[in-house]
């Protein structure tokens, strides 16, 4: 399984909130610089590692390296938690909780009716990666490549797309030469709490559905 991975978008606004994070981590380091590292460096002295302090401070690990160390915390709280509270200048949807709801396959039943089943979508997110777990009665499909774009801030809007692994667990359904496991791609239209989708696979025969989904929670346990 994949697990977490980078997913794209077509706008820079990462590149522009890396700048900004980037500005804020500079300006802290350099009130930091001003206002604590004279009184480490009176505390280094007085415990005896005065010596070693200066050495530090002149190669660089203190000091000057203080600003990288600012924007590590700075874009690990941002990328993590932060990017929440500022949608309204990136733009980047939030897509994280449990979406449930039904699916209908391309698959005929014996009396010749359409197939369809519960299908829940599991997406946890953050500002740069993101993990869409699909789950089914008998298997699971995990996303790899993913894209979000179309992004409508006024409508709540956007297009989610990705492929998937699927794993079939031992009751999965088996139909002439369809395969246990496949691979398989959703394109999704993403309204407020509602979804809806369509996806295809590489099954033998291949296979096609639809499917609308409603966010039930906004976060994954």
């Amino acid at each position: 399984m994949a697990g977490m991975t980078r997913y794209s978008i077509d706008s820079n606004v990462r590149t522009r909130a890396m700048l900004c994070v980037a500005a804020l981590s500079i300006v802290c380091a350099a009130v930091a610089n001003q206002a604590l590292f004279p009184c480490l460096e009176s505390l280094a002295s007085c415990i005896g590692i005065g010596a070693l302090y200066q050495t530090l401070s002149e190669i660089g690990l203190i000091g000057s390296a203080a600003a990288f160390a600012w924007y590590s915390a700075f874009w690990y709280l941002f990328d993590s938690k932060l990017w929440k509270l500022f949608k309204r200048f990136h733009g980047i949807p939030d897509l994280s909780g449990d979406w449930v709801g039904r699916a209908t396959s391309s698959f005929k039943n014996e009396d010749g009716s359409s197939y369809s089943y519960d299908m829940k979508l599991k997406i946890t997110q953050t500002f740069t990666k993101i993990q869409c777990t699909a789950c089914f009665a008998a298997s699971e499909s995990e996303s790899s490549c993913v894209g979000i774009s179309a992004c409508n801030a006024e409508r709540d809007s956007c297009r989610l797309e990705f492929s998937y692994e699927n794993e079939a667990g031992e009751n999965a359904v088996r139909v002439g030469t369809w395969q246990e496991s496949h691979l398989g791609f959703n394109r999704i239209r993403c309204e407020g709490n509602m979804m809806k989708g369509q996806y295809f696979t590489n099954r033998e025969p291949q296979t096609k559905g639809t499917f609308a989904l409603e966010r039930k929670s906004e976060d994954v346990k």
